[in-house]
């Protein structure tokens, strides 16, 4: 690819509202990256498998779904990580305190991830400040 086309590709970024509104999130994302402020959210982002766990346990929390270990495990794909890795994974995330775990009420055998309070409010701050186009 010539610089001459990667011209032309940057000018229709910077023309398109659209494509200028991905161009700021993107430099957020970055900035999101690099911010030793987030250490819960830099840790999860430094592997596939922790950031789809820890997502997918935000995302039925906030949708008030109870996720158990099974479930967590059996809904990250194989090809991403093998049961043991997962199950390994989850692990390492709730000795960290970024999830936790609770018994289930209806199924005392089961547990349940919840994602931590901290974790909830440096992914709220993560969104607002890096993400959220103003």
């Amino acid at each position: 690819m010539g610089n001459d086309t990667l011209t032309t590709i940057r000018e229709q970024f910077l023309k398109d509202s659209t494509l200028k509104n991905f161009s700021i999130y993107a430099i957020r994302l970055i900035e999101g990256f690099v911010d030793n402020k987030l250490s819960m959210v830099n840790y999860v982002r430094s592997d596939n498998t922790s950031q789809i766990i820890t997502l997918l346990c935000i995302y039925n929390f906030l949708l008030n779904k109870s996720m158990t270990i099974d479930n967590i495990i059996k809904t990250v794909p194989h090809r991403i990580a093998s049961r043991s890795h997962a199950i390994s994974t989850l692990n390492k995330l709730c000795k960290k305190e970024i999830l936790i775990k609770q018994i289930c009420n209806k199924d005392k055998r089961s547990k349940i991830i919840l994602p931590s309070v901290k974790l909830l409010e440096e992914y709220q701050a993560f969104f607002i400040e890096k993400i959220a186009l103003k």
